[in-house]
């Protein structure tokens, strides 16, 4: 190579075919016209083994052999053989193609056409075609040619002609189909599955192996009458080998280009011939299952706090009060600030509390004023009953407060 192109022929034949593995192909004359037979059959024509050099370029007819590869493509996925997928074409084959400057065998891959004569007379023998000579301006004229050798790649039955470009612009004509492989110009055989057969082909070509710098094709899949090797294996099948392909199990997923199929993942399914995992009935009741349990249990979080918090705020509230009562209490009593701590402590009574009376007896209180010593209490009983609620009453000075001060 030069310049990072690719030298031509891009192929070349790999390993050897067996050629008892291999059919001859038929190409016969389809009732609606679209496929007709490359050359007139012995029911219109008496076959001839003479060898002529003379021989007619008229009654010229034009055969698309494209077609016969259609059709055969088109009757082997009735008998359930899977089209490959087609989109590597846009890839793999556009970066070789690329690489390669253009026109590295990239012509190989076009269609092409055949040319024969309606006349059952000067009729070229198959592995011959019929040619206009330049140097005979008569033989031209009169709408003759020479009979000449076909070369390798091309397929030549009885009556071929090759008008040498004057009709289709392209001296290309008459090579073997594509799909098909022609050792010799006068057989034609099916291409192998496992190999592909560009047009012009006269032996198949291996689809293992393709690589080109980093580029490696994986999974393509070349069935009988293949014309590339850039068919990747369909959706819904795998293909260890380019000839080979099985549909996809069922428990198992294959894309396409699989060569082997992969497992279903969790809560999927896949019946057999899965493209992609699809999310099983019973996936979609454990969803709805999770986000509806999920749910629930939000809700009743959110309803805990909600109770929780009311708990909290009524709690507090019987907490403010107490401690407001409390502070009246203390500021009316005279408490410390050490007894206003205990008593805000304090949150009831315990059940066995022991009942006691308190019993005073000569209770007397004298209050010095100035070095004057007043008497408020003087020798003052009462007997408070354990159960009992009691009440002190007095006018304004009376010594109430003092009384309960002199208790606590």
């Amino acid at each position: 190579t030069a310049g990072g192109a690719i030298s031509s022929p891009l192929f070349c034949a790999a390993e050897d075919v067996n050629m008892t593995e291999v059919t001859q192909a038929k190409f016969e004359v389809t009732s609606n016209g679209t496929l007709v037979q490359q050359y007139p059959d012995g029911n219109l024509c008496e076959s001839t083994n003479a060898t002529l050099d003379i021989c007619t370029i008229e009654n010229l007819l034009v055969v698309p052999t494209v077609n016969y590869r259609i059709r055969r493509m088109k009757q082997m996925h009735e008998d359930g053989v899977p089209r490959p997928e087609s989109s590597i074409k846009a890839s793999f084959a556009d970066l070789i193609f690329g690489a390669s400057g253009g026109g590295a065998g990239t012509e190989k891959f076009q269609s092409s056409i055949s040319l024969a004569t309606k006349s059952c007379s000067l009729r070229c023998e198959e592995g011959y075609e019929c040619a206009p000579d330049i140097d005979n301006v008569l033989l031209a004229s009169q709408g003759l040619g020479t009979c000449q050798a076909c070369v390798r790649g091309t397929f030549c039955p009885e009556g071929t002609i090759n008008d040498g470009g004057l009709l289709v612009a392209s001296s290309k004509v008459n090579l073997c189909p594509a799909g098909y492989f022609c050792p010799t110009p006068t057989e034609a055989y099916n291409c192998p599955a496992g190999y592909f057969c560009p047009a012009g082909s006269y032996q198949p070509f291996s689809c293992s192996g393709l690589e080109v710098g980093d580029v490696k094709l994986l999974g393509n899949f070349c069935p009988e009458n293949s014309d590339g090797p850039w068919g990747l294996c369909p959706p819904g099948y795998y293909c260890p080998s380019p000839e080979y392909f099985a549909e996809c199990p069922e428990g198992y997923y294959c894309k396409v280009q699989s060569i082997y199929p992969k497992p279903c993942p969790v809560l999927t399914e896949c019946p057999a011939g899965s493209k992609t995992p699809q999310i099983s009935w019973l996936s979609w009741i454990t969803i709805f299952a999770l986000f509806g349990g999920l749910a629930i249990a939000l809700l009743v979080i959110a309803l805990a706090i909600h109770l929780n918090q009311k708990k909290i705020l009524v709690h507090a509230r019987l907490s403010e009060k107490r401690a407001s009562l409390l502070k009246a209490i203390g500021v009316k009593l005279g408490l410390s600030a050490d007894q206003m701590s205990y008593a805000s402590n304090l949150t009831g009574f315990s059940d066995n509390i022991m009942r006691v009376d308190i019993v005073i007896k000569s209770l007397s209180v004298n209050v010095v004023q100035k070095s004057r010593s007043n008497t408020v209490l003087n020798k003052v009983s009462i007997t408070f009953k354990a159960g009992t609620l009691n009440t002190i009453l007095g006018s304004s000075g009376a010594g109430k407060t003092t009384f309960l001060k002199a208790l606590i």
